[in-house]
């Protein structure tokens, strides 16, 4: 892409969100000074919304595979919002819809994958998922922070000491294996947000593992067959959550 493209694109971003602040921002002073109608802002301000707002603008910039994506996963999750709000348009959402309907997501993501297999390389339609991948890291005296956006990352920690993490997964996954560390008298923890992803921590037999994590339609399991006394005087505690996706101790 030129840079004369690149500048276009970035302005006509910039001018939508633009255009998004003084729509939200006009409802809501509407609503302050006793408009009648509605309340959105349940749903303006959500995490729904900023999925949506993301995937329009990678519409903008000729990545329509990914936006279009985003958008339907956006426009799912706002159903049962919107269902409180105006319950006379939505009857026919039951209280069990996401529990119902989620393979519809895996469904229309396997149906993205086949059309830019088939007739989307090399196109403006291309916004493949891989194009859009990330991966950052970053290690504090023990303390580690990792990010992965439709990617992976395979890792051991070399520091003597494991003082806590920060993992986040989104479309994507982590695996990081703790054998090599020992972990701090107290709680160490380790707090998890997994999307359509998931985190994979290999820890020593010994060590004890306390599981606090909030999931939907995903999970953490502890798989390892715990041969040896168990130290309860140094605990590892999972805390985040997990959508669509989990977490394995092994």
């Amino acid at each position: 892409m030129t840079t004369k493209n690149l500048k276009k694109h970035h302005q006509n971003s910039n001018l939508v969100f633009g255009i998004f602040l003084v729509v939200v921002g006009a409802i809501v002073l509407a609503l302050n000074f006793g408009a009648k109608g509605s309340d959105l802002r349940p749903i303006l301000f959500s995490w729904q919304m900023l999925l949506f707002i993301f995937g329009l603008l990678f519409m903008i910039n000729r990545k329509y595979l990914f936006g279009g994506f985003l958008i339907i996963v956006a426009g799912f999750f706002a159903i049962p919002p919107l269902a409180k709000v105006f319950p006379e348009m939505h009857a026919w959402v039951q209280p069990d819809f996401l529990k119902t309907y989620w393979a519809f997501l895996l469904v229309v993501a396997g149906a993205f994958v086949i059309i830019h297999r088939l007739c989307c390389r090399n196109s403006p339609w291309d916004g493949s998922f891989s194009s859009w991948s990330k991966t950052s890291s970053e290690n504090t005296d023990g303390f580690m922070k990792r990010e992965t956006l439709f990617s992976g990352i395979e890792e051991i920690f070399q520091e003597p000491i494991f003082r806590g993490a920060d993992l986040k997964c989104t479309f994507g996954g982590a695996e990081i294996d703790l054998r090599k560390a020992a972990l701090p008298e107290g709680d160490t923890f380790v707090r998890i947000k997994c999307a359509f992803g998931g985190v994979v921590l290999v820890v020593p037999e010994s060590w004890y593992v306390e599981i606090r994590t909030n999931s939907i339609f995903g999970g953490v399991t502890d798989s390892r067959i715990k041969n040896c006394e168990i130290d309860k005087t140094r605990r590892l505690v999972l805390l985040g959550e997990c959508a669509f996706g989990g977490c394995e101790i092994k």
